[in-house]
């Protein structure tokens, strides 16, 4: 149990989203591979191409972000395992359009500490567009790169 209230105490989820979008910024598919749970990088047949397709569809530099965080999803098994994972939401803009970053961090676990990390994360272009005079904010999803279980809810 301690080392589970010590996962949850030491994850900093401004510090997560910075080296988040530090990673975009340079363009560094090794710093965001860091990032991923042990689900992802074992399961994602080629995680660093996947990776680089997330890169390579944000047209242009980052100007600017900011970002929410979102759900929690703390659960336990009824034996005694514990897991937490907590979502969070990055708005950025780039010299060629605006973004979406949805991510769900795996931030505690008492029996699987190496799937702490981003458990799913979904690059997003956001475009207004206008229908009858009307505008709205369209959302694309380009790339999703997420574990094979246990996105937002329990997993072994």
């Amino acid at each position: 149990m301690f080392s589970y209230l010590r996962q949850r105490l030491s994850f900093n989820m401004d510090s997560s989203v910075t080296k988040v979008m530090n990673a975009v910024k340079a363009r560094d598919i090794q710093a965001l591979e860091s990032l991923m749970c042990l689900n992802i990088r074992e399961n994602e047949e080629d995680l660093p191409g996947k990776i680089g397709e997330l890169i390579d569809a944000i047209d242009g530099k980052v100007t600017e972000y900011t970002w929410s965080r979102g759900a929690g999803h703390e659960s336990s098994s009824g034996d005694g395992r514990l897991l937490d994972q907590e979502d969070s939401g990055i708005h950025f803009e780039t010299t060629g359009g605006t973004y979406g970053l949805q991510i769900t961090w795996e931030i505690a676990n008492n029996f699987a500490p190496e799937e702490l990390g981003i458990r799913a994360i979904y690059l997003r272009r956001q475009t207004i567009v206008e229908y009858q005079g009307e505008f709205y904010k369209q959302t694309e999803d380009l790339v999703v790169i997420k574990a094979t279980e246990g996105v937002g809810k329990w997993h072994d």
